[in-house]
C-alpha cells in the first residue's frame, strides 16, 4: 500500500517555522506481477487467427470468448 498524493499544507514546527507537509487522502494498492509473469506460459500469437475464430463460432448459439 502506498499513500495517494494529496494537498500540500504549511505546518509550524516547534521553532515556529513553516514546513510544507503533504496530506495523505487515501491509500493505493500496488502489486508487483514480475513473479507471476515469469511463472505463466506465454502465448506465441497474442490474437487468434481468423480461421480459428470462425471454427470456434461455427454452430454456436453465442460466443463465450474462450476455447
Amino acid at each position: 500500500m502506498v499513500p495517494k498524493k494529496g494537498d500540500i499544507i504549511m505546518v509550524k514546527n516547534a521553532k515556529n517555522k513553516l514546513i510544507p507537509t503533504i496530506i495523505v487522502i487515501g491509500w493505493r494498492m500496488c502489486v508487483n506481477y514480475r513473479k507471476l509473469n515469469n511463472a505463466i506460459r506465454k502465448d506465441h500469437f497474442l490474437l487468434s487467427f481468423t480461421d480459428q475464430m470462425l471454427e470456434s463460432l461455427f454452430c454456436q448459439a453465442f460466443y463465450l470468448g474462450y476455447n
